[in-house]
């Protein structure tokens, strides 16, 4: 009889530690709390408002998700620089590097495809709307005609530089 408790306490025991190890594993899983090891990262600024943009707000280049927005905060939090450089808004996007390999075959690695995009394609980022929902998002795509802002500082990263949106070219045609 005794035997008999003492094999239901170790079965009851396991399954609690196997339901507790469940629990955390699917909050590791489905709450996307990995390592950040696979990311490239690449900043932007601008220097009109940023709002309805949030950090996991999505990149999309073309219309097509490849990352998100890692960091949101003023150029001059992050940098040393003067003027009117402080009050830009600076903005850190974060990419998995398998969603940078379309230049392989011409022997960039995903660390340097997207200086390559900027300098070869044009590559610009703007602010977009997305819907009616007052959420907004980046868009990536290539601008060659508008001119590349070169930034008063050294960015730590891909930098991306930025463009008007529509609505912003809109509203200064309209003024």
């Amino acid at each position: 009889m005794a035997s008999e408790g003492k094999t239901s306490y170790t079965k009851i025991g396991f399954i609690v530690v196997a339901g507790i190890v469940a629990v955390v594993g699917s909050l590791f899983y489905f709450g996307g709390i990995r390592g950040n090891g696979d990311l490239v990262y690449a900043e932007t600024c601008f220097d009109r408002s940023v709002s309805g943009l949030s950090v996991g707000s999505a990149v999309n280049f073309r219309g097509v998700k490849i990352g998100e927005v890692k960091e949101i905060s003023f150029v001059g939090n992050k940098y040393n620089v003067r003027g009117d450089d402080n009050l830009r808004v600076y903005i850190k996007m974060g990419f998995p590097r398998s969603r940078l390999t379309a230049y392989e075959d011409e022997g960039v690695s995903a660390d340097e495809t997207l200086g390559y995009m900027v300098d070869t394609v044009g590559l610009r980022a703007t602010v977009s709307a997305s819907g009616v929902t007052g959420l907004s998002r980046i868009e990536l795509d290539s601008a060659p005609d508008f001119p590349a802002i070169q930034p008063s500082w050294t960015p730590e990263c891909a930098y991306i530089p930025p463009k008007p949106s529509l609505i912003d070219n809109f509203s200064d045609s309209a003024t």
